[in-house]
């Protein structure tokens, strides 16, 4: 993987942990369960970019 590629697969990655926290705050009220919902889209995302990233080389 190319190093333009990591840099973009890390900014998507921090995106999508952000925003995965914050909608797992808002559906629940407890910290940890809105941890792991942001993790798990934070896995979803990178699993979905670095398939897309393959396709393109």
């Amino acid at each position: 993987m190319k190093r333009n590629h990591k840099i973009i697969l890390g900014i998507l990655i921090g995106i999508a942990l952000a925003l995965g926290v914050s909608l797992g705050i808002s559906l629940t009220d407890c910290l940890l369960l809105g941890l792991g919902i942001g993790l798990l889209c934070g896995l979803i995302m990178r699993i979905i970019v670095q398939m897309f990233l393959k396709g393109i080389d």
